[in-house]
């Protein structure tokens, strides 16, 4: 909703306001049996994954059987890791692709028979710090 008539910020703010409040009215109209909480994880005392290791990892997969080929845990808490607990993964989103130059969480595309690969590095979902960037 936007009125060119409207420039006090104050007033945007009670329009959207008033927007989400009939907004709201209306949907309690209809009976919503499911709603979404969000992406909740589940830590132990210390911040980690509670479920058992590896957390996150990279995977060979045969599309045409359907079948794993291979697992190997990718990623890692280096803290963890000088407490001689190795291999634990970390959390991933995305896929990876394994390429000559390492591995990454693509978009894979050629043109003119080179191949490109494109990562996004948005962040923010382990605690670090959000960004917006594309690496190709």
């Amino acid at each position: 909703m936007y009125d060119e008539s409207i420039n006090n910020s104050n007033q945007v703010k009670q329009l959207d306001k008033n927007w989400i409040e009939t907004m709201t009215k209306e949907l309690q109209e209809f009976a919503i049996p499911y709603s979404h909480t969000g992406y909740n994880r589940f830590f132990d005392q210390e911040g980690y994954p509670a479920v058992k290791p590896p957390w996150g990892t990279l995977n060979a997969i045969d599309l045409n059987k359907g079948e794993i080929l291979w697992q190997a845990p990718l990623g890692e808490f280096e803290e963890l890791t000088k407490r001689s607990i190795e291999k634990t993964g970390t959390e991933n989103y995305g896929g990876p692709v394994v390429t000559a130059g390492g591995y990454a969480t693509p978009s894979v595309f050629a043109v003119n028979g080179q191949q490109y690969i494109v990562i996004a590095c948005g962040g923010g979902k382990m605690g670090t710090a959000p960004g917006d960037y594309y690496v190709a």
